[in-house]
């Protein structure tokens, strides 16, 4: 589960002026299309590749992501001795894909990926972490949400606002914190902002006290408790927002020195590019 944490969904590397050129912004989703399929990614803005050229790693499966196996873009075309595909001569186009609606969702079961456009699931420690995307409008926010979730009970707390399409619940037991699910419009950066390292931190617990219950439905941590934001370093648990504030409070001027100061970069050594 570690792991998972730093590229925790299917993403296609691009580099900025490719992304430029086709309108597609970092940290978004885009649609990829080949003649012989499509598949929806977060975008990865990196100098890493060549203009002109995407990337897309192979690691995904029906399992953990919808709509997330590259092979079905790929030129079938395979070399008549290796059999290796010709995966890296494949004309495709990338657009943004905006989504109508998203879901977050943490539960301690280990769900089957629902039926929507776009899903990715993560496994975490104690928990899975559902990312969630469609087209189309929710009928009822509350049964989506208990569908999501495959509960027949209500949940312990909830909140729905109407007008702005927002729905927010939770079940809670004698076991702690079991599931939460927050859904929204898909032009708004709720869902997105979520803190899903401290949602994480919950299922760690055996109950929940007055302060996290209170923050629970807004996805987002107390005050007083530090968002670590998206994971660099996943040998050591290192954030995004970790490393920006080291460097600015203690000038850190390379990667060398933020792996000093956080451990981060200094063990595989995988995400050494990323800080840089």
């Amino acid at each position: 589960p570690p792991l998972n944490a730093r590229k925790p969904e299917p993403f296609v590397e691009i580099h900025p002026d490719t992304a430029a050129t086709y309108q597609v912004l970092d940290n978004q989703l885009a649609r990829i299309e080949s003649q012989w399929g499509s598949a929806i990614m977060k975008v990865n803005v990196t100098d890493s590749v060549r203009r002109g050229e995407l990337f897309v790693p192979m690691h995904w499966n029906d399992q953990w992501a919808r709509g997330a196996r590259i092979g079905e873009l790929v030129n079938p075309v395979v070399d008549p001795i290796s059999g290796q595909p010709e995966s890296k001569h494949t004309p495709c186009s990338i657009a943004p894909w905006l989504p109508q609606w998203r879901a977050l969702m943490l539960s301690r079961k280990n769900l089957p990926l629902p039926q929507c456009d776009y899903a990715a699931k993560v496994r975490g420690q104690h928990f899975y972490r559902y990312e969630l995307c469609g087209q189309g409008t929710l009928e009822s926010l509350a049964e989506t949400a208990r569908q999501f979730a495959a509960m027949a009970s209500e949940p312990a707390i909830e909140y729905l606002d109407t007008p702005r399409h927002s729905f927010r619940c939770a079940w809670i037991n004698d076991s702690g914190l079991h599931t939460c699910i927050y859904i929204g419009p898909g032009n708004t950066s709720t869902i997105a902002s979520a803190d899903r390292n401290w949602l994480a931190s919950l299922f760690e617990k055996q109950s929940l006290n007055t302060m996290e219950r209170k923050a629970l439905l807004s996805g987002r941590s107390p005050a007083g408790v530090e968002d670590c934001g998206r994971t660099i370093c996943a040998c050591f648990g290192v954030g995004e927002n970790t490393i920006r504030k080291a460097i600015q409070k203690y000038g850190l001027t390379d990667a060398a020195a933020v792996g000093k100061h956080l451990k981060a970069g200094t063990n595989c050594g995988s995400c050494v590019s990323e800080i840089k």
